[in-house]
């Protein structure tokens, strides 16, 4: 459990802001730790209220109205903004992943995609998990969201390579490194006969999506 006033880290932030903004709630601390530098441009553009920031408005609409309360979505905004404290580089693959930046264990630490796409093999995987654990306190929280049984990905034409992952390696890379109470939740791809809207195999081969939950020894 989530308790208010918690200090979050989230690793793998990329341009975006809408996974913060149920955690912004609880936590009046969030640090965002991500590798590319374009990708913290577009988040401080997004804090800083520019006017080419992407419009995160329909995220929060919808976050929200799930939350039972659709006519906040804009006082949500100014309190994510205020909760996120720093914008800052991060290398899972390095063995103090916010190296040069130091900070107290957080109670909370969240990733979304991150860890299957930076670590090229599962024992450099497993090494990136130990690590992040040892940013997070005692009894914290890890909560995570996988792609699992993915090989590639292609954004704008490029094809990039994603570590094969699945429910059976996740739970146990997370029990080597520390956690327990491991919970999750997986939720199968849907069929190109189902959707072929939505995706195809030229985009990308994931099998489906893990949301993990674990506590920390």
């Amino acid at each position: 459990v989530v308790q208010p006033g918690s200090r979050l880290l989230d690793i793998g932030t990329g341009p975006t802001v809408y996974q913060l903004i149920s955690a912004s709630r609880f936590c009046t601390e969030i640090v965002c730790a991500e590798y590319a530098e374009a990708n913290r441009a577009e988040v401080l553009k997004w804090i800083k209220g520019e006017p080419d920031a992407y419009d995160w408005n329909s995220s929060f609409q919808y976050v929200a109205g799930l939350e039972g309360d659709s006519s906040s979505w804009e006082a949500r905004k100014l309190h994510l903004r205020d909760a996120i404290k720093a914008v800052i580089p991060c290398d899972v693959t390095k063995p103090d992943p916010l190296t040069p930046y130091e900070y107290e264990q957080f109670d909370v630490i969240t990733s979304m995609k991150c860890l299957e796409v930076a670590c090229p093999t599962r024992e450099s995987y497993s090494a990136a998990v130990r690590s992040i654990t040892r940013l997070l306190k005692p009894g914290g929280t890890l909560v995570m969201i996988s792609v699992i049984s993915e090989s590639f990905h292609t954004i704008g034409g490029h094809k990039f390579f994603t570590l094969t992952v699945d429910e059976s390696f996740i739970e146990e890379v997370l029990k080597a490194a520390g956690f327990n109470a491991i919970d999750i939740k997986t939720f199968p791809a849907p069929s190109l006969n189902q959707d072929s809207s939505i995706w195809d195999n030229n985009v990308s081969d994931f099998g489906g999506m893990a949301v993990v939950h674990a506590r920390k020894l």
